[in-house]
């Protein structure tokens, strides 16, 4: 019982390490913001598409 939790314990810290390592190696932090930024963008587009056409559902 033990042994496998230790286990499985370091397999996920071994995975989240390799993880972290190939997030730093593939992007800078400004490339993380800007992602974020455009992800943060078009949900705001896509809820505000969602209002308008409720809107107009309930005017017909």
């Amino acid at each position: 019982m033990d042994a496998r939790s230790s286990q499985q314990n370091w397999k996920r810290r071994r995975s989240n390490q390799k993880r972290k390592e190939r997030d730093k190696r593939e992007k800078q932090p400004v490339e993380l913001g800007a992602k974020r930024m455009e992800r943060r963008e078009k949900l705001s587009i896509e809820k505000s598409r969602s209002r308008s056409a409720t809107k107009r559902d309930k005017l017909k």
